[in-house]
């Protein structure tokens, strides 16, 4: 049995639904490439300031948990709301689900800065999570109705490495702006949103409509596509294994300077971002096989990071590990969107992007037994060999389903 539906499946559905791309504007790929940094700023606003969040909070008894809470509330909004997003795509259209994204971002981040509560503070990183996986649905979902083949992987690409550029820009700048001017100050970031509502205005004047009434004759279901949705979540806890984990690894082997650090962690972001810049011509070139090439970067990058307790050796495994890592989100996207049916999209892309914040949400429970038993190197190590089996088994996967040709399905679809 194959580890993904067949190449062919679905492929002509779609088609029916795909716009003239000879002419789209330059307003609206503007606000299609945009969303990922939105999704991003629920993160990165709040990681700088979580030990000042921490002190104001412990003046009113919690402190540390509270803060902690923030991070995974957003997750959780993301992981809840991605089946939902799907339905609301479906039910009212891709237009206003994107502009009541966009609406609702604005207006949380707005109570963010002055809310006083705990309480009302998680509600508010809920709703940001919530608003945030509606906006990447609706733009992921336009631009899956308005692109096919590789123009489509390209900009798949473009837009992750969009969004790893912001990752690595807001965060700097949300340090920098909350230690000027408080912990709070990171949070008019969020007004963004209502700059890009109103682009979006501009650019989508005429309706997109719902997505089409499913045919009485397709018999497709989304629930299909979970092998792409299982394997999403475990390449999730994988792909944010740097962010997550390599500062406590480079602070055991003797990294001690915050500023040395953060620079290798951001070096491990800029290499993600070459990869993803990079995805279109890979995904052209190799199709399937571009996850199985992914992944075996991941592991040999995460192998040496695991096996040798020298710094620079370990950069080179960041970097090497780097390159995988930008492939991993655009390919599952773009997997997604080749094997989808038209009438199905929304749905289908819903349930990806809660697959992907479900691996964001279990990294730190699949690493805290193995860092209690056996280290920080071994959570990198086990990783690497996990990443290498799994790599393989793809691999004889592809092989026995019988598709050895990576070109025909981009081909056919051009």
């Amino acid at each position: 049995m194959a580890v993904f539906p067949s190449d062919s499946a679905m492929n002509e559905p779609a088609a029916n639904a795909v716009a003239d791309e000879s002419r789209v504007p330059i307003l609206m790929l503007i606000v299609l490439m945009s969303g990922g940094i939105l999704a991003t700023l629920t993160f990165t606003t709040v990681t700088p300031s979580l030990t000042f969040i921490a002190d104001y909070f412990g003046a009113k008894g919690q402190g540390i948990f509270g803060a902690q809470l923030m991070l995974t509330m957003a997750p959780l909004g993301m992981a809840i709301g991605g089946p939902l997003a799907g339905w609301m795509g479906t039910r009212f259209g891709l237009k206003q689900q994107l502009l009541g994204g966009l609406i609702l971002y604005g207006l949380a981040g707005s109570v963010a800065l002055v809310a006083d509560s705990i309480g009302l503070f998680l509600t508010v990183r809920f709703a940001l999570g919530f608003a945030s996986v509606n906006i990447d649905t609706a733009m992921t979902g336009i631009l899956g109705a308005r692109f096919t083949g590789a123009r489509r992987a390209r900009l798949i690409g473009i837009r992750s490495a969009i969004s790893s550029t912001g990752t690595l820009v807001t965060v700097l700048l949300s340090g920098m702006i909350g230690q000027a001017y408080g912990w709070r100050a990171p949070f008019w970031m969020y007004m963004l949103a209502f700059g890009v509502a109103a682009l979006a205005v501009a650019a989508f004047r005429k309706p997109l409509g719902k997505a089409p009434t499913q045919p009485v004759s397709a018999h497709f279901s989304v629930l299909s596509l979970w092998p792409i949705y299982g394997l999403t979540t475990l390449l999730s806890i994988a792909h944010t294994m740097p962010s997550f984990q390599m500062g406590f690894l480079l602070k055991e082997d003797g990294l001690t300077s915050p500023v040395s650090l953060s620079r290798i962690l951001a070096l491990s972001s800029i290499i993600g971002i070459v990869g993803s810049f990079s995805f279109g011509w890979f995904y052209r070139a190799l199709n399937r096989w571009t996850i199985v090439f992914a992944i075996g970067l991941l592991s040999v990058g995460y192998a040496v990071i695991g096996l040798v307790h020298v710094i620079p050796v370990e950069i080179a495994g960041i970097v090497i590990s780097g390159f995988g890592a930008g492939f991993v989100i655009p390919y599952m996207i773009a997997r997604v969107l080749d094997r989808v049916s038209a009438e199905k999209r929304t749905q289908a892309i819903g349930f990806l992007l809660s697959s992907m914040f479900l691996g964001h949400f279990f990294n730190p429970l699949f690493v805290a037994p193995i860092r209690a038993s056996f280290g920080n190197h071994a959570i990198f190590m086990i990783t690497g060999l996990l990443l290498g089996a799994g790599g393989l088994a793809i691999a004889l996967s592809t092989i026995i389903s019988g598709r050895l040709g990576p070109r025909h399905v981009l081909k056919a679809a051009e």
